[in-house]
């Protein structure tokens, strides 16, 4: 049965993967978090971690890490597929049509279209990843923050500006844990 709900959970949010990446992330949530609490929000929170530590897509490491929790290898498997299996179908649709020598601007409007409905739900990831991780997934208050967590995303925001790769900031995240975390 565990596999069933796998498959269609993980079916449904391979279907609403518009925007890809930090897009899908409030899709998930709602299904493995809200839905079915497969996931506590800080969890989850670790998952978007690790995915920016591995190759492939957010939505594919999710559903890996979900599947392996609940139902093991199978279980990812399961997942993996479930999610992958409607962006293949739309990929080759649209390479179909892409190589066809058709004029496609419909796709441009559609695109044009779609483009603030992701930005939407990347800011929607965003503020609750702040949440889960700087507010230890509680309210936005002074009682919930943890100053560890605080510290080192405004030390990775100023990184930033300083074009460093993504895997220099993780390392100098983990690092800045470890030293904060027993002073903080």
């Amino acid at each position: 049965m565990i596999y069933l709900k796998l498959f269609i959970s993980f079916l449904q949010i391979g279907f609403l993967a518009f925007g890809g990446g930090y897009a899908i992330l409030p899709f998930i949530q709602e299904i493995v978090v809200n839905q079915h609490a497969w996931l506590s929000m800080r969890e989850m929170t670790d998952v978007v971690t690790l995915s920016q530590m591995t190759p492939g897509p957010i939505a594919l490491n999710a559903a890996t890490f979900v599947g392996t929790k609940l139902a093991g290898i199978l279980g990812s498997i399961v997942a993996s597929l479930a999610v992958v299996i409607p962006q293949l179908i739309v990929m080759v649709l649209l390479a179909k049509l892409y190589f066809s020598d058709k004029e496609i601007s419909f796709m441009d409007k559609i695109i044009r279209a779609l483009r603030p409905a992701v930005a939407g739900l990347i800011t929607i990831a965003t503020l609750d990843m702040i949440k889960g991780s700087v507010f230890n997934g509680g309210t936005f208050s002074l009682d919930s923050i943890s100053y560890v967590a605080l510290v080192t995303f405004l030390i990775g925001l100023v990184l930033k500006k300083t074009k460093l790769g993504i895997i220099k900031l993780i390392v100098i995240g983990a690092i800045l844990g470890l030293i904060l975390t027993p002073i903080l």
